[in-house]
């Protein structure tokens, strides 16, 4: 599950493109999860697919199930990264979206597959200056076509707001 809500978190992928994964969309030339994902149009919504960068610890953690795979059953590139309690077939999108209101439920929290999507987005948009980037750059990881899409899942932050406009105001005189 950790490889799982990573990929959620981290990537902003929506349920179909999770089920979708295939280890041949994650693993490098040398048969090791790399530093991006290939995620084609056909698995993407609104054919929007896109190579994303992968955060360091979920790499780590894929390579970690890649690695526990390996181990039982052996790897196929076009095998399902995700794979169902019987081990043979991949998850379905509903089983995705199933999976992951349990996972928050266990948590104690309200949540949806959508959640993570939500997660990475909204602190995609409130972070990207620092790194140089704009909210174009969101924008392009959320692979949506416009940015009024992006701008729905930002959450709002009554304190930013209440910083900000105190920042603004000191240089004022």
């Amino acid at each position: 599950n950790v490889a799982l809500i990573l990929t959620s978190l981290s990537t902003g992928l929506r349920a179909g493109e999770i089920a979708s994964l295939t280890w041949k969309m994650l693993l490098d030339d040398d048969g090791n999860v790399g530093t991006t994902l290939t995620l084609p149009n056909e698995v993407a919504k609104w054919k929007s697919g896109a190579l994303l960068p992968l955060a360091k610890p979920l790499r780590d953690a894929l390579q970690r199930l890649l690695d526990a795979t390996r181990e039982t059953a052996g790897v196929e590139p076009n095998q399902p990264v995700f794979l169902s309690q019987k081990g043979s077939q991949g998850l379905t999108r509903q089983a995705i979206v199933d999976l992951f209101r349990k996972i928050w439920s266990d948590a104690g929290t309200d949540g949806s597959s959508h959640s993570g999507r939500r997660y990475f987005i909204t602190h995609a948009a409130r972070n990207v200056s620092s790194v140089g980037g704009s909210l174009k750059d969101v924008m392009h990881l959320a692979r949506h076509k416009h940015m009024s899409t992006t701008q729905l899942y930002v959450a709002q932050n009554t304190k930013a707001q209440v910083e900000l406009v105190n920042m603004i105001g000191k240089g004022l005189r």
